[in-house]
């Protein structure tokens, strides 16, 4: 993926829904020009009407995110206990926090990586941000231009119900 290069660092995203710690279930949708991240928020009063919940997530407050201009993104690990070992852990992560890095060591990987095939404008990688959105199980990170969001409540197959709605929407 990428290392560190030392000038990086990470602002924390607070106008965006944090995830719900214990199951935030997150969703990729994506292709090539577009990528949605959907995933249950941590909501006080949701919080508790899910733990109670005879069935599993029925009514779950969820956030659509769908991202700018879409380069690149990755779901995978490291989840909330191994985030000590991410190449950016060292500027802070936390978990169950979102975060743009500044002079990201992914994007410039990238760059490199473009710059070699011949198509490279430097104009095309200035918009670009890279974000980060530590979940209970995973890590999702992603390039692109900025973000859109838009809360949805239903079951989580209301958010592949509803992808064009979405994709409209937000």
């Amino acid at each position: 993926m990428y290392h560190r290069r030392g000038k990086e660092s990470l602002l924390e995203i607070e106008s965006i829904a944090r995830p719900y710690q214990d199951a935030p279930l997150p969703i990729v949708l994506s292709d090539e020009l577009n990528l949605i991240l959907c995933y249950v928020v941590a909501d006080a009063e949701a919080e508790e009407e899910l733990a109670s919940a005879a069935s599993l997530y029925e009514e779950e407050p969820m956030l659509a995110v769908k991202f700018q201009t879409p380069l690149a993104h990755y779901l995978g690990p490291p989840d909330d206990e191994g985030l000590n070992k991410h190449p950016l852990a060292e500027c802070g992560m936390q978990p169950y926090r979102i975060y743009v890095v500044e002079h990201s060591p992914w994007i410039e990987t990238l760059r490199e990586m473009q710059i070699r095939s011949g198509l490279y404008r430097a104009s095309d990688w200035e918009p670009l941000k890279h974000y980060i959105f530590s979940f209970h199980s995973m890590t999702f990170e992603c390039i692109a231009e900025g973000y859109r969001a838009l809360m949805v409540r239903g079951p989580l197959r209301a958010v592949f119900d509803s992808y064009t709605e979405i994709l409209d929407a937000v």
